[in-house]
């Protein structure tokens, strides 16, 4: 019976010391503002960009994407915030692939984008998109 009420102490004393020690070592991380990192948007357009997708990195302040022309035309997009707007930010840059050329856009945050595209070729020619 002692060795069972032993063995019992020992158990219970290990989950209560368990149990209070803080797994993450007494770290502790500051709440976070606004957590998003990466912003993106989808849509349509004239010109090279039929559709198209773009992300846009918060910390760095530059634009990535892919945009299509139809089954056989596409290409990247990069670019880089020009200005910091009320909800968003502006931005220029690149396109290459089938079409290059260059683009210039507004984009906010939790809406919508729009601007336009100078592609190198005719067509498809100098275009607009907007997207969500």
């Amino acid at each position: 019976m002692k060795k069972i009420m032993t063995a019992f102490l020992t158990t219970t004393a290990g989950l209560l010391l368990a149990a209070s020690s803080d797994p993450v070592g007494k770290t502790r991380i500051a709440p976070v503002d606004d957590n998003i990192m990466y912003v993106s948007w989808s849509g349509e357009g004239t010109g090279a960009w039929q559709k198209f997708e773009i992300y846009y990195d918060m910390e760095t302040g530059l634009f990535e994407g892919k945009w299509w022309y139809d089954d056989e035309h596409s290409g990247t997009i990069k670019g880089a915030a020009t200005a910091e707007i009320p909800g968003g930010v502006t931005g220029k840059g690149r396109f290459g692939g089938d079409y290059a050329g260059a683009w210039t856009g507004t984009f906010y945050f939790r809406g919508i984008c729009f601007g336009k595209t100078w592609a190198k070729s005719d067509p498809p020619g100098d275009g607009e998109f907007k997207g969500i």
